[in-house]
């Protein structure tokens, strides 16, 4: 790559404001943003009613006795509350379901505000080649529902940003001042952000010494300082537990690549990946468009960092899916057009560039409206169901699922959590996952004969025993009655319906159902 022009803005003239750039247009894409949101009561991304049941025992653990005997509350810093953090007050203030419904909807707002933000600083403009980056909003870890990551990479992209900026106007001291606080702030948020941030400060700086002599090295290194104070936190931190599995698996990271917009409907999904893919090898291959090393390097050294990171360690999963939507809008984010006289077609050419990308993101955000409007369908289902579930009660839920992994995110998997969320209740697809969480599901303990019915991923069942997930009907038949107060079948498999005998059918609502177990008659043989 080219050493670029360091500590101004990569730009050699002043160009008017192209099209895109202009008051219109931004309005028009922050509408695009928001339209998926506007129908579903809750966003229908897979983890967040989990979530949100973790922010009403964070909310009301003192005052709910339903909630203090079924979940444990340890307030302890680690680098993954940045929503925690963020709805206890806003919560207090909008109540928790629209506080949460706002800041999930300021998530990809604000990574759209981030790829805008590095290009601006970069190259002093947008060019055509960041817009192809818009899509990516809507990616696949915030459609899977990973809060606090997504958060911490929408505000990494803008801290990106203000590093280098701050860096090329020289306020050295500034930047030095500011940056001790932000960077225990993003590491709070999710540790993972304040990792990448590291890493892409890192490269950038490299890049600004590409053509200088090493002795700057140690200079580089005395700049890097104010990002690691997180690194004196963890030093004192000690966990509480977790899995401290391990998996690497080459052909996954393959198939998260194909998954990049991981959403609904395969063709269109994998279509699109295969689009933006596209797109970056052509800006890689065309005499047209230069990458700038300041963004370049950073998704250089991510994807050499995908390659081998393990898919779960350190009790963490998908630690490599994760960074696939960075890596590609990062490289779309390095390319701005040459500052050379171009011919007549391939004038046209960069002209086409931004209408492309700007009709696709449009596609894939009206994709995602209408994917988000059939999940919520289901949710309103699950919502009625909730209406019928007296407070504090003790909810077994089953979620059915198929043996083999389908292609979208099973956005059904937490659902259950809703009856936390508005009930009080307990429910049994809480995580338990140790030092990343300050909620503890406490109600069956570890010694308990029912432990498996106290935490995810109890609620997923199959129709026939598949790996570590049981079957509905062993589920129903092992089930310890007395320590639950209703069942709740959530798009059930095929399974015996004796399973449900003693019980009494409370609401039924398409392929959901709800049923009481009575306290006072005998349970049915077995």
């Amino acid at each position: 790559m080219p050493a670029p022009a360091h500590d101004a803005p990569a730009h050699a003239f002043q160009a008017p404001r192209p099209w895109w750039m202009r008051r219109t247009a931004l309005i028009g894409f922050f509408i695009l943003i928001m339209l998926p949101f506007l129908y579903p009561a809750i966003p229908p991304l897979t983890d967040l009613p989990g979530h949100m049941g973790q922010y009403r025992v964070e909310a009301d653990h003192a005052l709910s006795p339903a909630l203090q005997q079924y979940y444990a509350l340890h307030w302890h810093l680690n680098g993954n509350l940045g929503a925690d953090l963020i709805l206890l007050p806003l919560g207090q203030l909008l109540g928790l379901e629209p506080a949460t419904r706002i800041l999930i909807m300021l998530v990809p707002i604000l990574t759209l505000l981030g790829f805008f933000n590095l290009a601006r600083t970069v190259h002093g403009t947008v060019p055509p080649a960041t817009l192809f980056a818009m899509p990516l909003v809507f990616n696949t870890p915030f459609l899977f529902g990973f809060v606090n990551y997504s958060l911490s990479m929408a505000l990494m992209l803008n801290a990106f940003a203000l590093w280098l900026r701050l860096g090329q106007s020289n306020h050295m001291a500034l930047r030095a001042g500011l940056f001790v606080i932000l960077s225990p702030l993003l590491w709070l948020c999710h540790v993972y952000g304040w990792l990448v941030l590291g890493l892409c400060a890192t490269c950038a700086e490299c890049a600004r010494l590409s053509d200088r002599r090493w002795p700057s090295l140690a200079r580089m290194l005395l700049r890097l300082l104010p990002l690691t104070p997180p690194f004196v936190i963890m030093a004192f931190w000690r966990g509480d537990g977790g899995s401290e599995h391990w998996n690497y698996n080459w052909s996954d990271k393959l198939v998260w690549i194909a998954k990049l917009v991981c959403d609904r409907w395969m063709f269109f999904d994998i279509a699109s990946a295969v689009f933006l893919v596209g797109m970056l090898i052509f800006l890689l291959r065309s005499r047209l468009m230069r990458p700038d090393p300041r963004l370049g390097y950073p998704a250089i050294a991510m994807l050499a960092l995908y390659c081998v990171v393990p898919s779960a360690f350190g009790g963490g999963s998908y630690a490599d899916m994760r960074m696939t939507p960075y890596i590609i809008a990062l490289g779309f984010l390095s390319f701005r057009p040459r500052p050379v006289a171009v011919s007549g077609s391939a004038a046209s050419r960069l002209r086409f560039l931004p209408v492309l990308a700007v009709g696709f993101f449009a596609l894939r955000c009206l994709g995602t409206t209408a994917s988000f409007a059939l999940s919520a369908t289901v949710y309103n289902q699950a919502l009625h169901a909730v209406a019928h579930i007296p407070q504090g009660q003790r909810v077994a839920a089953f979620v059915g699922r198929g043996c083999r992994t389908g292609w979208n995110p099973h956005r059904l998997d937490h659902l259950p959590s809703l009856a936390l969320l508005r009930r009080d209740a307990f429910v049994n697809d809480q995580w338990n996952i140790g030092r990343t969480q300050v909620v503890q599901p406490i109600y069956f303990a570890s010694t308990d004969p029912g432990f498996h019915y106290g935490q995810d991923p109890s609620q997923i069942v199959m129709a026939q025993p598949c790996g570590p997930a049981w079957s509905l009907d062993r589920s129903l038949a092992e089930l310890p009655r007395e320590r639950f107060d209703f069942v709740w079948l959530i798009t059930p498999p095929a399974f015996n319906p004796h399973g449900l005998d003693g019980m009494t059918e409370v609401w039924r609502e398409g392929a959901q159902a709800l049923y009481r177990i009575p306290h006072d008659t005998p349970l049915p043989a077995r």
